[in-house]
């Protein structure tokens, strides 16, 4: 018990240990929430503990500062920034003065003041050349043209680039047309290596993933900043090999009785009505669990002629992928359930949240916490999940002999070759429901 003593932030439940520390007061204004917490998977005390412990310390300090970025518009500027900042700013100073011979004389004043060295440089001799383009330039630039606000894509680009100064060095210090396969590989090899919150290590499909996103803001940042004939991208066609996947680490799908045991127990011991409404739209949608706590009131069209729910971007939660953006029918359950949210939030706006409890940021992540306690008292297996419920509704689609291409419509899958332009919204909305009707 010493251990645990000792660790800030850090409490002492019945099952396990729990996360908790105090947003500062602007911040909780922007998240809407007083704490940031968060349950530890590691059960016991012990190294592992701690480094999950590091990890979920690092989580609120990058929503700390992504919500102050958000708050004031306020962004970390790359030095190449910086310096034409510098210029615009020093060229405002320097037209205020009788003489321009007096440039040295204002640059030492306001060296005295302390005053940013970029822009007593800039003052100084403003036909010096700009810094480098570095990998934050192409980050900044990315940001921009890529990420646009999207608050999930935004804490994955900061997660990567936080791999990479952790494995590389500061962003700014490396510059896009000095970097080399050697790096790449070595950021590749070192991800391997590193773990999740919950101690495992990072998967190969996971370092892929990351991998992708430093070779596409390298590539923007080599277009945008005409880099074309000067720098070449190392992280182009970097392999990761993916081994081989142990039968034990599979996610499997729920059965049916197990699907339906656990909407027996949240209707009978969840703290929140919403948990159970929210599994059986999951069971009979195959929907993301975000995908759903996520819904506003404006999501739901109950008065159509087949009646769906719209899963795309909203003031609560970006979508996954493009593709992921859907209609998707409601029948059986999901249809009882969404209609019984409706009836419950009378009166409330559109674009207010369908499900109160979880219709925030990261509310699908408190969604979730629960949801796996409470299905952990219907299977002790780890290879099932919240997540399981997608599997399942994979299997009942295929079992059911839908078409492959109808499935992928459903599920929210990238479809390739003709099937990308198989039929409009109303169309793909009706395919889909003749599915559902094959499987309930």
């Amino acid at each position: 018990m010493a251990i645990v003593m000792k660790i800030k932030y850090l409490d002492k439940l019945k099952e396990g240990f729990r996360f908790k520390r105090r947003f500062p007061k602007d911040v909780a204004q922007v998240t809407g929430r007083e704490f940031f917490q968060a349950r530890f998977a590691v059960k016991e005390e012990g190294p592992a503990l701690l480094r999950e412990h590091a990890a979920l310390l690092r989580e609120f300090e990058d929503t700390v500062r992504a919500a102050r970025r958000q708050a004031t518009g306020s962004e970390e500027v790359p030095p190449r920034e910086r310096w034409y900042r510098a210029l615009t700013e020093a060229e405002r100073l320097v037209d205020e003065l009788p003489d321009e011979d007096l440039r040295d004389v204002l640059a030492d004043e306001m060296h005295k003041l302390g005053s940013d060295p970029m822009l007593l440089k800039a003052i100084r001799d403003p036909e010096a050349k700009p810094p480098a383009v570095t990998l934050a330039d192409a980050k900044a630039v990315y940001e921009t043209e890529k990420v646009r606000g999207k608050r999930s894509a935004q804490q994955q680009l900061d997660r990567t680039c936080r791999r990479i100064e952790d494995v590389l060095g500061p962003l700014d210090q490396m510059k896009l047309t000095e970097l080399k396969r050697e790096q790449a590989r070595h950021l590749r090899d070192q991800m391997l290596k590193m773990t999740t919150t919950s101690g495992k290590l990072l998967s190969p499909s996971s370092v892929k993933r990351e991998l992708r996103i430093v070779s596409a803001m390298v590539n923007v940042g080599i277009r945008e900043f005409d880099l074309t004939n000067q720098a070449s991208n190392p992280f182009q066609g970097l392999e990761v090999h993916q081994g081989e996947t142990l039968e034990s680490d599979k996610r499997l799908p729920l059965s049916m009785d197990q699907m339906e045991a656990m909407s027996v127990r949240l209707r009978d011991h969840a703290r929140s009505p919403d948990l159970h409404l929210i599994w059986d739209i999951l069971i009979d949608t195959g929907c993301r669990l975000a995908e759903i706590t996520g819904l506003t009131m404006d999501d739901v069209h109950l008065d159509e002629a087949i009646p769906y729910i719209d899963i795309k971007p909203n003031s609560i939660r970006s979508i996954k992928t493009k593709v992921s953006v859907r209609r998707v029918p409601l029948k059986g359950r999901a249809l009882g359930a969404i209609e019984k949210a409706m009836k419950g939030r009378e009166g409330a706006a559109g674009g207010d949240p369908l499900f109160p409890s979880y219709g925030r940021p990261r509310g699908a992540d408190s969604a979730s916490q629960v949801l796996i306690k409470h299905l952990r008292t219907i299977t002790s297996d780890n290879r099932l999940t919240v997540h399981s419920t997608r599997h399942a509704m994979k299997d009942r689609l295929r079992l059911a002999g839908v078409d492959p291409v109808v499935q992928k419509f459903a599920l929210g899958h990238a479809v390739s070759g003709v099937g990308e332009t198989y039929g409009g919204p109303e169309a793909r909305l009706k395919l889909v429901s003749e599915a559902f009707e094959k499987v309930m």
